[in-house]
């Protein structure tokens, strides 16, 4: 197979011995080995691939160590290290690969620390930050990242300070922050954004109140607003956003 760039062997309990003789494909510019349990050993021997360009090792099971095995690859421009347990510390590393333009980093054990080091990343134009520990000061690192145009930062313990901080990317045009404690105040934060097409905003503390900023975001095409409890009067406020190709507004 020494034609082949492309590889995707997600899922295939493939452990450190495979990831070793992965590592020998010294041809492919694309990898996805997530979920099959490389550990610390297994991401050290795939950093040695210096050719590749997008990788995908996300759910494998290392820490910190394996972080700071792959930042020593420096080529690449689309790294997924999601659920893995690299924790502040890993982040650091992390934030040193300064070709990257994409990160998914989501449930790591990322604190206000990791954000921290995420904000020295200036050229992301893509950021997946959820199911982390943030909070309002973390988000506040975050909105320095002045080239993001999509933004997942849902379940963060994000409040209105740090929706407040989030409103301050006038460039995105997808934001996820569902799941976090967000009321009235940071609703009115997020509707200033206006390059916004696509919000998840759902599990919050929006209410029929915060409903009338969100029904000012005319661009939007896609909604998520669910667990909100929105009312009948949210419903009817929703009815002026006629681009909407999609929305979600139940209450369960």
């Amino acid at each position: 197979m020494k034609q082949l760039t492309l590889l995707d062997i997600y899922c295939n309990q493939v452990g450190v011995e495979g990831a070793k003789s992965i590592s020998e494909m010294k041809q492919l510019t694309s990898l996805n080995i997530s979920n099959n349990e490389i550990g610390d050993k297994g991401a050290n021997f795939i950093s040695g691939m210096k050719q590749l360009t997008s990788l995908n090792i996300g759910s494998n099971k290392f820490g910190n160590e394996g972080a700071k095995s792959i930042s020593e690859m420096k080529q690449l421009t689309v790294l997924y290290i999601g659920l893995n347990q690299i924790g502040d510390e890993g982040v650091k590393f992390i934030s040193e690969m300064k070709r990257l333009t994409s990160v998914d980093i989501c449930y790591n054990g990322i604190g206000v620390k990791g954000a921290n080091s995420i904000s020295e990343m200036k050229q992301l134009t893509s950021l997946d930050i959820c199911l982390n520990q943030i909070g309002d000061e973390g988000a506040k690192s975050i909105s320095e990242l002045e080239q993001l145009t999509l933004l997942y930062i849902s379940a963060n313990q994000i409040g209105d300070e740090g929706a407040k901080s989030i409103s301050e990317l006038k460039q995105l045009t997808s934001l996820a922050i569902s799941a976090n404690q967000i009321g009235v105040k940071g609703a009115e934060s997020i509707s200033e954004l206006k390059q916004l097409t696509s919000l998840a905003a759902s599990a919050n503390q929006i209410g029929a109140e915060g409903v009338k900023f969100i029904s000012e975001m005319k661009q939007l095409t896609s909604l998520d607003i669910g667990n909100n409890r929105i009312g009948a009067e949210g419903v009817t406020l929703l009815t002026s956003l006629t681009s909407l190709k999609f929305l979600v507004c139940i209450d369960v």
